[in-house]
């Protein structure tokens, strides 16, 4: 039997990313392995193996099993793990006939913090691991080492897969999970040889900087929902600056708890109330408060719980904290405390945990060790970032599809720049919007210096708009090139940027900059709009070593005229979802709105119910 290598693809036909980089290597597999491995009578085994054949022997992913297995999938990996132990000629490779071994005791103790990981401990049967450590009967112990088997071959895969159920999510929505594979037989079979598993085992995590510091937040978000979370802001009256209210107080403290506010100080304390003297002399319990009842005043019988509060003011140093929040949040930075920064503030830290973890889970499924340049643009966040290795080279707003054209997720590379590109208007855009436009304004095609040609091939013939007859055209629109000229007005703008793709999504230029002072922006048709273009084309071509100053960029515009650059290095270019991230300078935390719904979808996956079956095949 043969073995995939171990690789991660992002999206059909596309780029594959292999992933080998391990720090001890990957163990070399003998293909030939299964069909030489030995084999001995059942009557020659130990106890131990015996437990362990008949076991292996009566389908132990049903039993044992921590992940959500198709039939045909359950058939497979029993048939490879009687194999694994066949190899070894059952003899057990946790346990041994006086109990489990060092290695074992290795392995739960990783097992028991996955949590740390975003990963659900009872997922790993922590519980049933625990209780048959110490057991010393046989078919414990052969069972443990079973199940340990089971929970290292688990967490193999969701370290380097992604734990979320494949089967659990809609293919055409999360490719690059479905579709990222590990080799986890071979890793499997170098892990229980691994002179050193803790350190193998604390390798198998993305080593790059997102998924680390997301790692981190994690901790510390727990640690706050431990402490209490922090306080909900009663619904009142739309918070300004200059204004006095209550309210103030609790904003105060809330932000003061996430580091938005930095000097809890500047917030006076509330009056102190006078409390009652303790009743002289002892009193017994049961008598105290019929004493005190019937000495003092009604008003000191009890202290109210909440403690009247004086009207603060709405400061600068709380203006700039309520600025700090909405920009973590993706919110308009305006300082006013509306519906939508009231709903943020309220959002319980539970749901900032979730959002974590469904992010680190997102980066399992990119390769582990992302070197080298390339550019990452997180639909979610609106945001591009040009890296090279872990430096931030430059980073830029952009705008995304709009939720009825959703900008694809998937990995590519960019082979080339085109300075006054031509816009090649996609048949659904010229169906669903041009035909309207031409039948609202005749001279619409004019205006817009879009022609028509008789078909895509090269060298078709052009065709009059007067030749047409629009009000009937519906679909026979297809057949046709509409194609808009460059210049000002262009679709594009100036400057397209290539990475060829079946999805036909590129990044350009837009002429509506004014969008991008909005701060939701999926405005798009799936294309990526940038914010400063020019900037990013100057930062590839010099980091492509292209004999090309900006000046000439700009005289490249200028004229008009189409001109493409091709890439000397193709640059690694994914489109990515993020929900949530960390600021690589300040290591502050960023949550954004889950524009396209799909944080739901993956949290049942990720963290699915026994009862749910599998929707899709993979």
């Amino acid at each position: 039997m043969s073995f995939p290598k171990f690789l991660a693809v992002a999206c059909p036909g596309l780029v594959v990313f292999f992933l080998l980089s391990f720090s001890s290597g990957l163990a070399h597999i003998d293909e030939e392995a299964e069909d030489t491995v030995p084999s001995i009578p059942a009557t020659d085994m130990q106890p131990l193996q015996q437990n362990l054949f008949w076991l292996l022997e009566n389908n132990p992913s049903v039993r044992f099993s921590l992940i959500i297995q198709q039939q045909k999938a359950s058939q497979e990996l029993d048939a490879f793990l009687y194999t694994f132990y066949q190899e070894n000629t059952f003899v057990p490779y946790w346990v041994t006939e006086y109990g489990p071994t060092r290695r074992a005791h290795i392995l739960l103790s990783v097992l028991r913090r996955v949590d740390e990981e975003g990963l659900n401990l009872e997922r790993y049967r922590i519980t049933e691991l625990t209780t048959l450590l110490v057991s010393r009967e046989t078919k414990d112990l052969a069972q443990l080492d079973l199940m340990l088997t089971f929970a290292l071959y688990t967490y193999l895969g969701d370290m380097l897969e992604g734990a979320a159920a494949p089967c659990l999510l809609e293919p055409n929505l999360f490719a690059a999970a479905r579709l990222t594979i590990a080799n986890r037989h071979a890793m499997l079979r170098q892990a229980v040889n691994v002179p050193d598993l803790r350190h193998f085992l604390k390798n198998l995590s993305p080593h790059h900087y997102d998924y680390q510091s997301l790692k981190k937040t994690l901790a510390s978000y727990r640690k706050l929902a431990e402490q209490g979370g922090w306080p909900e802001i009663p619904a009142g009256q739309v918070l300004r600056p200059g204004m006095t209210d209550p309210r103030l107080r609790v904003l105060a403290e809330r932000l003061f708890i996430t580091g938005d506010l930095k000097d809890f100080s500047i917030i006076p304390p509330p009056p102190l109330i006078a409390l009652p003297r303790p009743f002289p002399g002892p009193v017994a319990v049961s008598e105290q408060i019929v004493l005190r009842e019937a000495l003092l005043p009604p008003a000191w019988w009890s202290v109210p719980a909440a403690l009247p509060a004086s009207p603060l003011l709405y400061s600068q140093a709380m203006f700039r904290a309520v600025q700090h929040f909405q920009q973590r949040y993706n919110l308009e930075q305006d300082g006013v405390i509306g519906k939508m920064t009231l709903e943020a503030l309220n959002l319980p830290v539970k749901d900032h945990i979730q959002k974590i973890i469904l992010n680190m889970e997102r980066w399992r499924w990119l390769p582990h060790q992302l070197e080298g340049r390339r550019i990452l643009v997180n639909i979610a966040g609106f945001r591009l970032v040009g890296m090279n290795d872990r430096t931030v080279e430059i980073t830029m707003p952009v705008i995304v599809g709009k939720v009825q054209h959703k900008t694809p997720i998937f990995n590519h590379v960019m082979t080339y720049i085109e300075v006054n590109p031509y816009w090649n208007i996609p048949p659904s855009i010229a169906r669903n919007e041009i035909v309207a436009k031409v039948l609202e304004n005749p001279f619409y095609l004019r205006e817009q210096r879009i022609r028509i040609f008789a078909d895509w091939q090269e060298g078709a013939s052009e065709v009059m708009p007067e030749s047409i007859d629009w009000a009937s055209i519906g679909r026979g629109i297809n057949q046709f090139h509409l194609r808009q000229e460059p210049g000002p007005g262009n679709a594009l703008g100036t400057i397209k940027f290539m990475f060829p793709n079946n999805n036909n999504v590129y990044m350009h230029d837009t002429p509506t900059h004014s969008l991008f002072k909005r701060a939701k922006r999926a405005f798009s048709h799936g294309c990526i709009r940038l914010s400063r273009p020019l900037d990013f084309a100057d930062y590839i071509l010099k980091n492509d070593y292209q004999m090309v100053s900006r000046e000439q960029l700009k005289a490249q515009i200028t004229s008009k005229e189409r001109k493409v650059f091709v890439l000397n290095q193709p640059l690694p270019v994914h489109l990515i979802y993020r929900t949530s991230r960390v600021d690589r300078k300040t290591g502050t935390a960023y949550f954004y709105d889950d524009i396209y719904g799909r944080d739901a979808r993956l949290a049942e996956a990720l963290f699915p119910d026994q009862e749910i079956k599998c929707r899709f095949s993979y």
